[in-house]
């Protein structure tokens, strides 16, 4: 440390400092040691006839007068010099403030645009965390889906009527509440297609299907529908002549409280149920005779839209629990 050329330097600085102020302070120490020179006599008290014997005397000096004193007129404009210094010092002072100011404007400017960075890297920081959020939220959620089990639609000539049994199951990673489960069989002719919106009204009274789904966990679902059973019917089923579409959804809620709508969408094979086309009883037995329709707007998962469904009413979580207390409350109360 004590070879350091810088430290050397400074310690340098520091005698020459040092040795500075000792000098100033022992001229100052002197300066007031030294005494006061004794006023001289004026000039102008001798009488007039002595200032006349005098003459150039005084100005030579003599042994009455051994010196002299010569009074020098003032400059011109005294007054005036000493105001300029004054403006001067006043101007200078000025240029100083100037200068302070528009240092601390800098300074509080290069803060504002670190100020604007650190908001920019704090927004981004919450976009970031927000897609972050998102993804987790889209990794974990409930993912519901509704399948028919084999062998798909059977058709009951004693009431003319045709079934299916359908599995809503979650393959998400999240429990989720099913509120409604809605399925619908149309008939049309075979070279007309769905509609491109789906309808899904039906006629008649039907019972709401709701469960609580775990992760991996189904339940199972029974529906019929009428339509004609006899030969003749399932042969122009058969030929094309007239097509089935089975059709519907699934509502869910999962554990984010995002309300979801899985479509479904199948139409009728019959050629599938023949029993020639099969090796063995257990094949035909398993056999599914609803193909898949290739239709976005059939067969989907995406976020209701609000008022969609019929759960839009329902105190859920929380809520649910303050609502059921409150009422409990009310009821004691009554009693």
């Amino acid at each position: 440390m004590d070879g350091d050329p810088r430290l050397l330097r400074y310690k340098s600085v520091d005698r020459a400092g040092v040795a500075g102020i000792a000098l100033l302070t022992a001229l100052l120490v002197l300066n007031a040691a030294m005494p006061s020179p004794e006023p001289a006599p004026r000039v102008g008290t001798a009488p007039a006839g002595q200032q006349s014997q005098l003459g150039g005397a005084a100005e030579r000096g003599s042994e009455q007068l051994p010196y002299f004193v010569k009074i020098l007129p003032a400059p011109r404009g005294g007054p005036d010099t000493a105001g300029k210094g004054t403006e001067a010092d006043d101007h200078a002072a000025e240029w100083q403030l100037v200068r302070v100011t528009w240092v601390l404007a800098g300074i509080g400017l290069i803060q504002f645009f670190m100020l604007l960075g650190h908001l920019g890297v704090f927004g981004w920081q919450g976009f970031q965390l927000k897609r972050t959020v998102t993804g987790v939220k889209l990794s974990e959620r409930a993912y519901v889906q509704m399948s028919h089990a084999a062998p798909g639609l059977i058709f009951s000539a004693a009431v003319e009527r045709a079934f299916v049994k359908v599995e809503v199951k979650n393959f998400g990673h999240t429990p989720a509440e099913v509120t409604d489960v809605v399925l619908k069989l149309d008939a049309l002719p075979g070279a007309q297609l769905l509609p491109d919106k789906p309808n899904y009204e039906r006629e008649g009274p039907r019972a709401r299907v709701r469960g609580f789904i775990v992760y991996g966990g189904h339940f199972f679902h029974d529906e019929s529908f009428p339509t004609r059973t006899d030969v003749d019917y399932r042969t122009g089923l058969r030929l094309g002549v007239e097509r089935l579409w089975l059709y519907g959804y699934v509502d869910y809620i999962d554990q984010f409280g995002q309300r979801r709508r899985a479509g479904y969408a199948r139409v009728y094979n019959a050629t599938l149920d023949d029993r020639a086309n099969y090796g063995s009883d257990a094949d035909f037995a398993n056999r599914s005779n609803l193909s898949f329709v290739p239709l976005p707007l059939y067969n989907y998962d995406r976020p209701r839209v609000h008022g969609e469904g019929n759960d839009w009413h329902e105190i859920r979580g929380k809520r649910r629990s303050v609502a059921a207390m409150a009422r409990r409350l009310i009821a004691s109360d009554a009693h």
